[in-house]
């Protein structure tokens, strides 16, 4: 009966593909003969199922979670909790709506309702809650499963009588084989000023420049520009943004780090992976694409004045730069919105790499785009790939927990409130957190942003979802 009204929840909602249609083809020129139907090409992006779920029966009153177990009561709780089987290979979307105050989640390696009465059953390797706000109405869940036979729990607890929740299911391209343009990068030195160092992490964005960009661009002076696109807010040091302009591009990517000024990590694997790509030999596929067909605008530091001042998290006014994209109070934002409003409904996506601790918050890898924006597939597909790749090397502690905007939702992020929802510019917004397993500024922290990030960045652009008619 239960899994009757699983099935029931996964029908169809919508296609997303008519998204990336509106974006990625030409109008067609106008002819006096009858047009011919065009042969049906596969779509990207398959269908997404959902269903608003209100039906009581679906929720199981006697279930729930405590601490670090699965319980169940002789008497029902006063909350709702909903039990999910999940198929490998797919992406599910979790969403509560206003009604539920809170959600709390777990991923097991059995159903939760083979748990007895008055039984406490640990949650077994692996197993984590989390915790999701409904709220807010800002958050929401995806869980990507690491294999078969796993479940899911919801544990809602709701302001009324009515336990709304939204579930959808994907496999958007999480069958696609990327081994063969999955890029693994060199082996890189240290990042601490020593001997032998590539960089030093406590550079601030001049000695970044002058160091690692500068370089570059004297390199390869008909490659790599850069202009001042802005200043701080005490105005004492210069935002830059710097262009990689192949000679026949064909789309346009932007490139947005350094926003906050502990996430050092992040910008450093940034301006490695650029150092490479510009010294590409053409034996990878992907990143000789990257090299000669795409146009790269990136913002190397955002927050240069927290780069001068012992790297904090925030500017000089205090303010979370990443808060102010509506309101644009600071010159930071500023500059940011320069690049947006230069290449809005041009560029074919912009890429906010961050890293932070995040030990005891959500996950290893933490992402956000929006699921109406044309380079979801990208992002399924590559965050799947990279999750698979940490089990690999037993450097993932839980499937990826990730955190999605709604679609009509519209915040003050860079990423929700501007660059989909304002310019047209799909988006996805990456945490990079190894802090479980390496010290930060580690070669082995900033490898795997490295490695995360470059492949991030090649699976956008071989996804083409704007192509620049000249």
């Amino acid at each position: 009966m239960r899994k009757n009204a699983v099935l029931a929840l996964l029908l169809s909602l919508c296609l997303l593909c008519g998204c990336v249609s509106q974006v990625t083809q030409a109008e067609a020129p106008k002819s006096d003969e009858s047009p011919q139907e065009p042969e049906q090409e596969p779509d990207l992006f398959e269908q997404f199922r959902s269903e608003e779920v209100f039906d009581s029966s679906f929720y199981k009153k006697d279930i729930y979670i405590s601490g670090n177990t699965i319980c169940r009561a002789e008497t029902g709780s006063a909350h709702r909790s909903v039990i999910m089987p999940l198929e490998f290979g797919s992406a599910y979307v979790f969403k509560p709506f206003e009604d539920c105050d809170k959600m709390s989640a777990v991923l097991v390696d059995f159903d939760p309702e083979d748990v007895k009465i008055g039984e406490n059953r640990l949650l077994g390797n692996g197993g984590r809650v989390l915790e999701f706000g409904g709220n807010s109405n800002d958050d929401n869940l995806t869980v990507i499963p690491d294999k078969e036979g796993q479940y899911i729990l919801l544990y809602l607890s709701a302001l009324g009588e009515e336990y709304p929740l939204e579930i959808k299911r994907s496999t958007i391209l999480l069958e696609e084989d990327t081994e063969g343009n999955w890029w693994y990068p060199p082996e890189i030195g240290a990042v601490d000023g020593s001997e032998g160092s590539w960089a030093n992490w406590d550079w601030n964005s001049e000695q970044l420049y002058a160091n690692i960009y500068d370089p570059l661009m004297a390199q390869y002076p008909d490659y790599i520009s850069y202009k001042i696109i802005g200043v701080d807010q005490t105005e004492q040091y210069s935002i830059r943004a710097y262009t990689f302009e192949p000679k026949d591009f064909e789309q346009v990517i932007i490139i947005n780090t350094g926003m906050h000024g502990n996430e050092i990590d992040a910008y450093l694997a940034v301006a490695k992976f650029l150092q490479l790509l510009a010294n590409e030999d053409g034996s990878h596929a992907g990143l000789h694409y990257l090299r000669t067909k795409v146009k790269l605008v990136v913002i190397p530091i955002v927050n240069v004045w927290s780069s001068h001042n012992k790297h904090i998290y925030r500017n000089s006014a205090n303010v979370n730069i990443n808060r102010d994209y509506l309101n644009v109070t600071q010159n930071e934002t500023r500059a940011v919105l320069e690049v947006l409003n230069e290449y809005k409904g041009k560029a074919s996506a912009i890429l906010d790499f961050h890293c932070y601790n995040m030990r005891d918050t959500i996950a290893d890898l933490y992402y956000k785009c929006n699921l109406t924006a044309p380079n979801a597939p990208a992002v399924f597909k590559t965050v799947n790939h990279i999750y698979q790749r940490l089990c690999e090397r037993d450097l993932a502690r839980e499937p990826i927990f990730t955190n999605y905007p709604t679609d009509t939702l519209i915040g003050n992020h860079l990423l929700l409130g501007c660059a989909w929802n304002t310019y047209n510019i799909p988006s996805m917004t990456v945490e990079h957190s190894m802090d479980h397993y390496f010290e930060n500024h580690s070669v082995e922290s900033v490898s795997l942003a490295l490695e995360n990030f470059g492949n991030i960045i090649i699976q956008h652009a071989l996804l083409k979802i704007r192509i620049i008619e000249k």
